[in-house]
């Protein structure tokens, strides 16, 4: 069974800060996918069987805006406060 408490506590942030997101199941996990105000998918987190980090607990991240200049790039082994610190240097 894939251990989803990272992705709860950035569940948890995201909803705290009035981010917009949408959580779904994804195989045998679950994704969150991040959105602007315009309703464009900004980066998407995802821990389940087939993620980088996803034996640990730990979370696999896409989108440009959080991990790289490349949109089609991924991330993984992250947990949800490296995540989350990523976020809040961004707003300073």
């Amino acid at each position: 069974m894939i251990n989803l408490k990272e992705l709860d506590k950035l569940e948890q942030y995201l909803s705290q800060n009035n981010y917009k997101y949408n959580r779904r199941k994804n195989y045998d996990g679950a994704q969150l996918m991040v959105y602007n105000e315009d309703g464009e998918e900004l980066w998407d987190v995802i821990c389940c069987s087939y993620s980088y980090g996803h034996k640990r607990g730990l979370l696999e991240a896409m989108g440009s805006y959080i991990i790289a200049e490349d949109k089609d790039e991924v991330e993984g082994y992250l947990s949800a406060e490296e995540i989350i610190q990523r976020l809040e240097n961004m707003n300073d």
